[in-house]
């Protein structure tokens, strides 16, 4: 199992933090419904493939832009 914290919209949807048995950011993103978001593995963004183990920090965000 792993550790999510969850941010912005996926916190109202989700909550602030779940667990959850993946072990790659896609299985987590799928296991959410979730199709676009930004995801940070121990404070690194993180791409589909990335593994994740337990023990992880691992964030979940919507993508984000500014100017």
């Amino acid at each position: 199992m792993v550790r999510i914290k969850l941010f912005a919209k996926f916190r109202e949807k989700f909550g602030d933090e779940m667990e959850i048995e993946a072990k790659t950011v896609g299985e987590i993103l799928e296991k959410l419904g979730i199709e676009d978001a930004v995801v940070a593995v121990n404070l690194e963004v993180a791409h589909r493939d990335t593994p994740v183990d337990e023990g992880d920090e691992i964030a979940v965000m919507p993508r984000f832009s500014g100017g």
